[in-house]
C-alpha cells in the first residue's frame, strides 16, 4: 500500500465519521489529524500534542468504529506521536498479503447513522408535528402520508428523521427492503448507470423497494435527465403500494427550476415542516448530548448559555457545544457559563447579553449579500466588480466561489435568487460552487484560513460596527 492509498482510506474514513458526529465537530477535531501508517489491524493516526487527550478520549472509538466499515475488517484507530514520521507501508498492510481498495459500503448496504432514532430525537413545538408524522409513516409504511415531505432549513433534524424511519422499518418490519439516499446520490448512480448501460440494474435496485428514503431532493433541480428518471421511480413505488419520504429545505412550490409533474407529486401527500429549535428545546439537545457523552460540567447555566448564543439549528448547536468543550479541555479550565460567554461571544458577539435584557430581544443584525461581497473584496483585495464579473483567474475564482457559499449561509437565500445577485449566473454554478468549497474548506487548512478571514468582517457586521456592506452594492440590496 502507498502513501496515497492511505490518504484515499483516511478519506472515505473520516467521511464516515462525519456523518456520525456532524459538520461542526469536523472543523473543529477531524481536520487536524493525519494518517501515518497502518498494519492491516491498526492505523496510527497523528494529531497535535496539544489536543491529544481530548481526541482519545472522545473520537478514536468513533474513528475505529468508521475504520471498520469503510475497510471492511476490524480496524483500530491509534494516536501516533504528533512528531511522528511517516514510515513507509507494506503493499499487504490492509489484508496480509493481498491488496484491498477502500469503499464505501455498496449503495445497497449504506448504513444508517446509529444515534439518529426516533429515542434519541428531542421534541419540541419546532420539530413535533413532523415526528409525529415520521413515527406514524415509521410504524404504516405505505398507508398514510405517502408521500411525507419533510422540510425546513439544513441542521433541524430532516436528516435524523429520516434515518429513524429507515431504522424502525428494519427492526420493526422484518424483510422490508428499505434504501435511503440523497438526490446526489441517485443523480449519480444514475448517471453512472446510463455510462456503464446498467440501468436495468439501477432500476432493479430504486424500484423493488418497500420504502424509499430521499434527502434533499431540492438538488435534482435543473437535472432533466434524473428528474425524469426520478419521476417514473416515483410513480412505480407508489403504484406498487411503496412509502416514499422526501427531504427538502424549502416546499413543492418554491421549487420553480423542478418540473411541475414532480412538485405536484411532491405536494401530493403531507408537508410537515421542521423548523429552528427554540430556546428550551436547544437546552434539551444540549442536556441529551452531554449524557450520551458524559461530559462533565463545572456550571450548568454554561448550557444555558450556549443554548441562548445559538438559535439557527442543532446542528449548530451541537458544535456550539464542541467548541466550548474542546476549548475548555485545551486551556484546561472547567465547564462554566463564563468560559461559554467568552468562546461564543467571539463568534456571536450579538448574543452577548446584559443583566435583565430579554431573552427575544432583537440582538444580532442581518447579513445580506452586499455584506458578503464587501467583505470578500477586503479580504481578497478584489473589487466587488470583479467578484460579479466573467474574469476567471484562479484567486478572484476562490474568492468569488466563497462568497457564494458565505452568501448562501448567511443569508439562506436560493440558489436561483443567488444567482442574480452574482451578475445573472445559473443556479447550478452557484450550487456548484457552494459544493466545491465545502470539500476544499475540509481538506485544505489556507482555504479555512481564509473562511475565518471573512467570517471576521462578518460578525462585526452583525455586532452593527463592521466595514463590509458599506458602499453603493449595500445601497443597491438594502
Amino acid at each position: 500500500m502507498t502513501h496515497s492509498d492511505l490518504d484515499r482510506a483516511w478519506a472515505a474514513i473520516i467521511e464516515d465519521a462525519r456523518r456520525q458526529i456532524g459538520d461542526g465537530a469536523w472543523d473543529s477535531w477531524l481536520a487536524v489529524l493525519r494518517p501515518v501508517s497502518t498494519d492491516g489491524s491498526h492505523l496510527w493516526v497523528q494529531a497535535p500534542s496539544h489536543a491529544r487527550t481530548w481526541i482519545e478520549a472522545r473520537l478514536t472509538p468513533l474513528l475505529s468504529a468508521s475504520a471498520t466499515r469503510v475497510m471492511r475488517r476490524p480496524l483500530q484507530v491509534v494516536l501516533a506521536p504528533d512528531e511522528a514520521p511517516r514510515p513507509s507501508l507494506s503493499p499487504g498492510a490492509w489484508s496480509g498479503g493481498r491488496e484491498q481498495a477502500p469503499a464505501e459500503p455498496p449503495p445497497a448496504e449504506r448504513p444508517f447513522t446509529p444515534r439518529f432514532r426516533f429515542e434519541e430525537f428531542v421534541l419540541g413545538p419546532s420539530n413535533r408535528f413532523a415526528h409525529a408524522a415520521a413515527l406514524t409513516v415509521a410504524e404504516n409504511p405505505g398507508v398514510t402520508y405517502n408521500p411525507l415531505f419533510l422540510h425546513g432549513p439544513p441542521g433541524t433534524g430532516k436528516t435524523h428523521l429520516l434515518h429513524a424511519i429507515g431504522q424502525y422499518a428494519r427492526q420493526h418490519h422484518e424483510g422490508m427492503r428499505v434504501r435511503y439516499c440523497t438526490a446526489e446520490t441517485f443523480t449519480t448512480e444514475f448517471t453512472g448507470a446510463l455510462r456503464t448501460k446498467g440501468i436495468a440494474a439501477f432500476k432493479e435496485r430504486y424500484r423493488e423497494l418497500d420504502l424509499l428514503l430521499v434527502d434533499d431532493v431540492q438538488f435534482l433541480m435543473g437535472k432533466k435527465k434524473t428528474e425524469e428518471e426520478f419521476f417514473h421511480t416515483f410513480n412505480a413505488l407508489q403504484e406498487a403500494g411503496a412509502q416514499l419520504v422526501l427531504t427538502a429545505d424549502r416546499v413543492p412550490p418554491e421549487m420553480g427550476d423542478l418540473e411541475q409533474r414532480l412538485r405536484d407529486r411532491f405536494a401530493s401527500g403531507l408537508a410537515a415542516e421542521v423548523e429552528p429549535p427554540d430556546v428550551a428545546t436547544r437546552l434539551m439537545v444540549l442536556r441529551k448530548r452531554i449524557t450520551g457523552q458524559a461530559i462533565e460540567l463545572a456550571d450548568p447555566g454554561a448550557l444555558e448559555e450556549i443554548a441562548r448564543h445559538v438559535s439557527t439549528s442543532v446542528r449548530a448547536v451541537e458544535a456550539a457545544l464542541v467548541r466550548v468543550v474542546a476549548y475548555a479541555s485545551l486551556t484546561d479550565r472547567p465547564v462554566t457559563a463564563s468560559l461559554a460567554r467568552e468562546v461564543l461571544g467571539s463568534l456571536y458577539p450579538g448574543r452577548v447579553r446584559t443583566p435583565g435584557q430579554r431573552t427575544d430581544d432583537p440582538v444580532l443584525a442581518p447579513v445580506t449579500v452586499p455584506h458578503v461581497l464587501a467583505a470578500i473584496a477586503e479580504t481578497f483585495d478584489v473589487s466587488q466588480d470583479d467578484l460579479l464579473s466573467k474574469r476567471n483567474d484562479r484567486r478572484l475564482s476562490w474568492a468569488r466561489k466563497l462568497a457564494m457559499y458565505l452568501a448562501r449561509e448567511e443569508t439562506g437565500a436560493s440558489y436561483p435568487s443567488l444567482g442574480r445577485d452574482f451578475g445573472g449566473r445559473n443556479h447550478t454554478t452557484v450550487m456548484t460552487a457552494c459544493r466545491s468549497v465545502k470539500e476544499r474548506i475540509d481538506r485544505d487548512p489556507s482555504a479555512q484560513v481564509d473562511l475565518t478571514r471573512v467570517r471576521s468582517l462578518l460578525l462585526d457586521v452583525r455586532a452593527g460596527e463592521g466595514p463590509a456592506g458599506d458602499g453603493p452594492q449595500a445601497d443597491r440590496h438594502g
